[in-house]
């Protein structure tokens, strides 16, 4: 009995040692020190949690390879930046009545207008004359072209118009007063299923450097109305006489027909004319008596634009 025990224990001895070495092969390797911060002593920046590796499929790190590290606390102050966007490259300024600088490319839509800075001129898309491009997605013997009409005003009164044509609405220049434009190009292109465009963009840099022999011209320009709109005028409901678009023929003194034109949906138009007396003759698209706007002479004087508001009688009582 005496033998057997001390055989027990001796085979017992012998199985905890061999599991202290199993133990301590496990735990033989590399070590890891993990500062933790003392929330006392802590610094006062933000703190985020960075998690790094070594694997194969991370990315590399100082030292050998030992597989993922455990997370380490840093300050967020000390992070280089992550996914820095780069700087967008500028666009061009746009909208009505917006400033540019001279030889600075702008973008402009139908009726939008810009001023050009330190030159008194405020230069504006006034109408797509003619676009006759070929569809992009057909083959035509003729590429087409664009015609736009731009219309500058200057602060002392000057006005001038520019017609550009655009083959296959590429680039086009000419001279608008005291300015020369250059036009880059116009959107949207032409295609066989898609309906005539609603709007249009013009793309063009205005710079300070005309051509020899630049015109300035002179005109009429205003703009139409029609009203009342209500039976009874209130106070407290305001209701305003409304843009009216309206066939405006030009007459000499002699009663002969000079020109004519259609004022636009907001009511405005712009018309150029040599210096001289005439007769605006108001034209609603209306076959009966009203509405109704009476005639009215006007006088044009060199180089100068001259303002004449069209007013119609609705009818409305």
């Amino acid at each position: 009995m005496a033998w057997s025990r001390r055989w027990g224990l001796g085979f017992a001895a012998l199985g905890f040692a061999t599991l202290g070495l199993l133990l301590g092969a496990c735990f033989d390797g590399p070590s890891l020190d993990i500062d933790v911060p003392d929330t006392a002593s802590a610094p006062s920046s933000p703190i985020v949690l960075v998690s790094t590796t070594s694997d194969v499929t991370g990315d590399p790190t100082a030292g050998p390879a030992v597989g993922p590290a455990v997370g380490a606390w840093v300050p967020a102050g000390s992070l280089p930046p992550r996914d820095a966007s780069p700087t967008p490259a500028p666009t061009p300024e746009r909208g009505a009545e917006a400033v540019i600088q001279p030889d600075v490319i702008v973008t402009l839509r139908l009726s939008e207008r810009v001023r050009v800075s330190d030159t008194g001129w405020t230069v504006g898309f006034r109408e797509v004359v003619e676009d006759s491009r070929c569809p992009t997605d057909v083959r035509c013997v003729w590429a087409g072209q664009v015609s736009v009409r731009l219309l500058g005003e200057h602060a002392d009164g000057r006005v001038a118009a520019l017609t550009l044509t655009m083959p296959a609405g590429g680039p086009a220049s000419g001279v608008l007063g005291d300015l020369r434009v250059d036009a880059r190009g116009i959107e949207p292109v032409r295609r066989v299923e898609a309906p005539a465009p609603a709007s249009y963009t013009l793309s063009l840099r205005v710079s300070v450097s005309p051509s020899p022999g630049s015109t300035v011209l002179s005109g009429v320009r205003g703009r139409v109305t029609i009203g009342p709109m209500c039976p009874v005028m209130r106070v407290d409901q305001p209701c305003p006489d409304q843009p009216y678009r309206a066939l405006l023929i030009v007459h000499d003194t002699s009663g002969r027909e000079i020109t004519r034109i259609e004022s636009s949906e907001d009511g405005t138009y712009a018309l150029v004319l040599p210096p001289g007396s005439y007769m605006m003759s108001p034209q609603s698209p209306s076959a009966s008596r009203l509405p109704w706007a009476s005639p009215q002479p006007f006088e044009v004087r060199p180089s100068v634009w001259t303002v004449m508001n069209i007013e119609f009688d609705s009818g409305i009582r």
